[in-house]
């Protein structure tokens, strides 16, 4: 297509209208519901856990540490490579009062306080086990002061196995069991000036 300037006296060409009209679309769905609508939410116990009207920004990191130690003579080999939690940074929008603000900002404050997992549910995956550990928020007059920005970082939980014992053995319940018979023995004459010598005697 060619590049036709949009400027005063130059016909408008349809292709730039339904392109247009496309982007503006786009523009409203995403306002209205973030960057995927439902298909994007935090969980807890498989509800919603917060107020939230739309997330608009989703961001994820892995990591993964690779020990390196020292060799003679002077040089370093590296192995042993560890998977780091992974992290999740998402940014949350929500429209209303005063008062619904309130009951937000409380609702994120108790659960970065609290040691609760999350699920966050996105399009390509469900991440499982998840606590928020940083979160802030903001309002300015760009965006207007009736709209509510938080950026919550949530961090992977890994937890350990639970150790099933059953019918352990108790050390009281042990029987008596004999080492041998113990004779005794006279001490010679220079274990006996030791002794005396100690002072134990």
């Amino acid at each position: 297509m060619p590049n036709v300037p949009n400027v005063p006296g130059v016909p408008a060409l349809a292709s730039y209208i339904a392109e247009g009209i496309t982007l503006l679309v786009a523009d409203a769905i995403s306002l209205l519901f973030g960057i995927g609508g439902s298909s994007y939410d935090i969980l807890l116990d498989g509800t919603s856990a917060f107020d939230f009207d739309s997330i608009v920004r989703l961001g994820y990191g892995q990591e993964y540490a690779v020990a390196d130690y020292k060799v003679e003579p002077g040089s370093f080999v590296s192995y042993d490579k560890v998977q780091l939690p992974a992290e999740l940074k998402l940014r949350c929008t929500s429209r209303g009062d005063p008062e619904s603000f309130a009951e937000l900002v409380s609702q994120i404050q108790d659960a970065v306080d609290g040691t609760d997992l999350y699920d966050i549910q996105t399009p390509q995956q469900l991440y499982e086990s998840y606590n928020p550990v940083r979160w802030s928020y903001e309002q300015s007059a760009t965006n207007g002061v009736g709209m509510l920005i938080a950026d919550i970082t949530f961090l992977q939980i890994r937890e350990s196995e639970a150790a099933a014992f059953s019918n352990t053995q108790q050390p009281g319940q042990a029987g008596q069991v004999g080492g041998g018979n113990v004779q005794p023995q006279t001490m010679t004459s220079q274990e006996q000036n030791a002794v005396s010598a100690a002072g134990v005697m």
